[in-house]
């Protein structure tokens, strides 16, 4: 005889007998009856979880677009004001209006 012939009527020839549950038929009862009833109401802190990443990620992203845009018109305020201050102190000094002459070096020998 083969010893798989004998594993495979052994395993042919097996059967699990669960253990009785007592109450098994009462809870399955008090579930079909609460399933009955509808979904149960979530309280307000799931619900609240549920939302709150989406809307704070949301709101970084908005507080990070507005602080960058300030920033940047900022920074190309000062720049302008910066050239246009410049533009105006060339127009008003003799010094920088006057062409400028080329300078000479002399060597001592």
């Amino acid at each position: 005889m083969n010893p798989r012939d004998s594993l495979s009527d052994l395993l042919r020839s097996w059967r699990y007998q669960p253990p009785a549950e007592p109450e098994f038929n009462a809870q399955v009862w008090a579930r079909l009856q609460e399933a009955e009833r509808g979904p149960a109401k979530l309280s307000f802190f799931p619900a609240f979880a549920r939302w709150s990443l989406p809307l704070a990620a949301s709101i970084t992203v908005i507080i990070s677009a507005v602080l960058g845009s300030t920033a940047a018109l900022a920074y190309n305020t000062a720049e302008r004001d910066d050239r246009m201050a410049s533009a105006y102190a060339r127009s008003i000094d003799p010094l920088q209006r006057a062409p400028s002459a080329p300078m000479h070096h002399q060597h001592r020998h």
